[in-house]
């Protein structure tokens, strides 16, 4: 029998792309400094030869051009895809985020395709800058009397993940401090939670609160996000929401009432309409008074 032709293989001609970038803070300084790791994300197997210590600035140029540091053979490490560099920065780097980054053509696949990343290739994380606000404050009436009190609860919306730490019980009537001043009562730990997003602060008024509703709330400067930036609301801030007065509940009763006055009117008027009106009782003249004579 014909044996049957082995295919021949496609050569792969495509050049690979730098898709992405990620930056570690390692340690949790909020400002990217040596010792932190940026990831880059390639699109295929690279040629793992042609990104080294000693030439990594000239074949990851970034714009504007600043410097990874003083890098050796260790400081640089591969996936076993050859699909992910990550390099930790050296001492004297220069790296501050938001710089683009786009491969020399001297960085290649396994296959030797020239890099064909889209200029100006993608970004380096940039640190947050950028301070939380308070965007809504929420009541609810826990024990339904229509007004704040104890055992109520107050949750603080924020725009974005807290240091939860910079809120405290110990803390809270001058971090979160209210216009008029009030107090939100004596607090424990345990009155005051976060979501798992550590967007949502809620608060368990405690005995001695004098909240009453109306206040408006603009957090203090030491109150911050988690990247360390101090809270950003613009004043005045939220209002905690006001107690609505208790309007006028119409009853069923009170409904029973008025169709029981309606009819009454209505079979007056009928009565009124219907009814033979009495005629007038004629007048009787009087008689004339004669003196008799004796």
């Amino acid at each position: 029998p014909t044996p049957t032709p082995t295919p021949t293989p496609t050569p792969d001609t495509t050049g690979p792309t730098l898709d992405s970038i990620t930056w570690t803070d390692v340690d949790d300084s909020e400002t990217i400094n040596e010792g932190d790791t940026l990831r880059f994300n390639f699109s295929e197997a690279m040629d793992t030869d042609t990104i080294i210590a000693a030439n990594i600035d000239a074949r990851l140029p970034t714009s504007p051009s600043h410097t990874y540091g003083e890098l050796t053979a260790t400081d640089l490490s591969w996936n076993t895809a050859k699909t992910r560099l990550t390099v930790t920065l050296g001492e004297d780097e220069t790296i501050v985020g938001e710089e683009t980054v786009n491969p020399a053509s001297t960085v290649t696949d396994e296959a030797g395709n020239a890099d064909a990343t889209t200029a100006p290739g993608p970004a380096i994380p940039a640190p947050d800058t950028t301070g939380p606000t308070l965007d809504s404050i929420t009541w609810t009436d826990v024990d339904d009397s229509d007004t704040i009190n104890a055992d109520d609860t107050l949750r603080f919306n924020f725009s974005e993940a807290m240091d939860t730490d910079t809120i405290t019980a110990a803390t809270i009537d001058a971090r979160l401090p209210t216009s008029p001043s009030h107090t939100y009562g004596e607090l424990t730990v345990a009155d005051l939670s976060w979501n798992t997003a550590k967007t949502q602060l809620t608060v368990t008024l405690g005995a001695g609160e004098t909240i009453v509703g109306g206040e408006t709330v603009n957090p203090a400067s030491t109150v911050t996000d988690e990247a360390g930036n101090a809270d950003a609301t613009t004043a005045p801030g939220p209002a905690i929401p006001e107690v609505e007065e208790e309007g006028f509940v119409l009853e069923w009763w009170h409904s029973l009432l008025i169709a029981l006055g309606a009819l009454i009117v209505i079979a007056g008027i009928i009565l009124i309409l219907v009814l033979p009106k009495k005629a007038p009782t004629p007048e009787v003249p009087e008689e004339g008074y004669e003196e008799e004579e004796f």
